[in-house]
Parts: structure tokens; C-alpha cells; sequence
């Protein structure tokens, strides 16, 4: 009985070392694995191979999602003129970061070079409830202020 006292001690700190390296092991790889993602994504972006491009940098957004990535890949999108996915991209970025002002000046600037003014307001409303500015924002309020009206006239 006096043997298990002593043993069950040392077993115990022999199985929290083990778990601390595995704990370490495991959060290197992640690591290893978003740098590879992102890497990979930026190569073939370079390249202008976008299928694989975004499919990495899915990846990497899987692992650790951040605003600048999402950023990245809208610029990707928009240097390669693919307006469409350009758009949809934007919408998944403000409904991943609806807090953050940089979210709100990619939704504007989809929304601008589609000529879309009556989105812009619903989008610089949507910033405004949400107590959220920034100076690309304010730029598109002075700039389309005076192109697009809208008008709540209801005819019978």
C-alpha cells in the first residue's frame, strides 16, 4: 500500500509533463500549419491561380480567422476584376466582423464599383447604428451624398 503512495505522485507528474509537450506539440502544428496555408495562398495568388489561392487561404482562415486575411483575399479578388465573387467575399467579411470599421469600407467599396448607391446607404446606416466610422467611410458619404436620393413617395 505504502509503494502506491509513493508511485501515484511521481505518475502524476510524469503524465502533466506529458500533457504540457503535447499541448505545445499540437499548438506548434497548428501554427506550422496556418504559416504553410497562408504561404501557399499568397504563392498562388502571385500567380494568379485563384481556385487554389482561396482554397488555402480558407484554410488558413479556418485555423485562425483575422480581418486582415479577409482584407487580403477581397483585394485578391478585386485586383483580378472578379466582381461578383468580389461582393459575396465582402458580405461574408461584414458578417465575420460586423464591429470592425475596415469590414464596412470593403462592403462600400464593393457596393461602389457596382454603382449599387441604395446598398451604400443601407450599409453606412447600418455603420452609423452601430456607432462605427472611419474615414473611408466618411469619404463615401461626402461622395455619393448628392449622386443617389432616395425617395419614400408612394403613388395609389
Amino acid at each position: 500500500m505504502k509503494r502506491y503512495r509513493a508511485l501515484v505522485p511521481v505518475v502524476m507528474v510524469v503524465l502533466m509533463a506529458v500533457s504540457w509537450y503535447m499541448l505545445i506539440a499540437d499548438s506548434m502544428e497548428v501554427e506550422s500549419a496556418y504559416n504553410t496555408y497562408l504561404s501557399e495562398a499568397r504563392k498562388y495568388a502571385e500567380d494568379g491561380i485563384t481556385k487554389y489561392a482561396i482554397e488555402n487561404y480558407r484554410l488558413a482562415l479556418d485555423i485562425s480567422s483575422s480581418p486582415e486575411i479577409y482584407g487580403e483575399v477581397a483585394d485578391y479578388y478585386k485586383s483580378q476584376e472578379r466582381e461578383e465573387e468580389y461582393l459575396d467575399w465582402c458580405q461574408d467579411f461584414l458578417e465575420a466582423y460586423p464591429e470592425q470599421a475596415i469590414a464596412y469600407d470593403y462592403m462600400l467599396d464593393a457596393y461602389l464599383t457596382d454603382r449599387d448607391y441604395e446598398s451604400c446607404y443601407d450599409v453606412l446606416e447600418t455603420a452609423e447604428k452601430r456607432n462605427i466610422s472611419s474615414d473611408s467611410i466618411d469619404k463615401v458619404r461626402d461622395e455619393i451624398r448628392y449622386v443617389f436620393q432616395l425617395d419614400f413617395n408612394t403613388y395609389e
